[in-house]
């Protein structure tokens, strides 16, 4: 029989909308609740992002939780060294390859992103 297991993205996707935003106490609770019901892995936003991220995902790395912590992190050297130097069970990677956010977020060529994510 196939194993079923769950991911959820509520810590990362929930806060990808305007004027959303957890605390630092409603991440761990919400973690804490996820974890209650079974979820088996949470992601999380890179560490990368600002120490106050790194700090709350190191925080969910060592409040006991089953649920494994990983974090989605971009195919970067950088970001990928953040996330490692936390606690994370593992990584979700992904660059950001459409049209719209070559232009208007990271401003770089398919052939860029193919030589920092594969050195």
């Amino acid at each position: 029989m196939r194993s079923l297991a769950i991911l959820d993205s509520t810590l990362r996707e929930g806060e990808q909308f305007t004027s959303a935003f957890f605390t630092f106490e409603q991440r761990l609770k919400i973690a804490r609740l996820l974890d209650a019901v079974g979820v088996e892995f949470i992601e999380v936003p890179s560490p990368a992002v600002s120490p106050e991220m790194r700090r709350t995902v190191q925080a969910l790395c060592e409040i006991g939780l089953s649920a494994h912590v990983v974090a989605h992190v971009r195919c970067i050297e950088a970001d990928v060294r953040a996330a490692l130097d936390t606690s994370v069970f593992g990584l979700n990677l992904f660059y950001g390859t459409s049209a719209e956010l070559r232009t208007y977020s990271h401003g770089r060529r398919i052939d860029q992103l193919l030589a920092d994510a594969v050195p």
